[in-house]
């Protein structure tokens, strides 16, 4: 003879089958997203790595710009000495 489920049964399964799945996403997740960097020295490199990032962008731009071969000596004449953009200018 078939027993007959009550209510209170198939809320306690459903509980079990929840937990089941919420404790084998809590694992599933955790290797996922992997282990988090809270500390300070996670920090402290994260922003160094930042700061050298502008500054490498920053160089570069005034490469491509041209400062820096603007700024340059281009020549010396008794003890003058004399930027790119002036030579241009003047010769």
């Amino acid at each position: 003879m078939a027993t007959q489920k009550t209510a209170n049964d198939y809320r306690e399964e459903r509980k079990a089958r929840l937990a089941k799945a919420a404790k084998q996403n809590n694992r599933r997740s955790h290797r996922i997203n992997g282990p988090s960097v809270n500390t300070k020295a996670g920090k402290i490199i994260g922003i160094v790595i930042a700061a050298l990032v502008v500054i490498g962008i920053a160089a570069g731009i005034c490469y491509s710009f041209g400062i820096v071969d603007r700024l340059k000596t281009v020549k010396t004449v008794d003890g003058h000495s004399y930027s790119a953009v002036e030579y241009e200018y003047y010769y």
